[in-house]
């Protein structure tokens, strides 16, 4: 089996690199996202009170805290440590 660790950490190298602009773009979301993406992810997943939500690869935590303002409990990871800190410093204030 190959060994993937160096295309693990040039990867999470990357995303780290990119992460304050991928957040300035991002922010709270674009047209794609906003228009198409979230009104059928809201519909599909039809959140409930209390629901707890697991959002893997979440960048910015843009759709974790769209979850948690529809009442989910989120959690949420991503592979980029600099995107966590930037989703914490967005997320402060929100925890129930």
């Amino acid at each position: 089996m190959q060994d993937m660790s160096g295309n693990n950490r040039n990867a999470r190298d990357a995303w780290n690199t990119n992460a304050r602009f991928w957040d300035e773009h991002m922010d709270k979301g674009n047209d794609f996202i906003n228009v198409l993406i979230w009104p059928a992810v809201e519909r599909f997943l039809s959140i409930k009170d209390g629901e707890r939500i697991l959002d893997i690869a979440y960048g910015n935590g843009v759709t974790s805290r769209r979850l948690f303002k529809l009442g989910a409990k989120v959690v949420a990871i991503d592979f980029s440590e600099t995107l966590i800190n930037i989703a914490r410093q967005r997320e402060y204030g929100m925890r129930r």
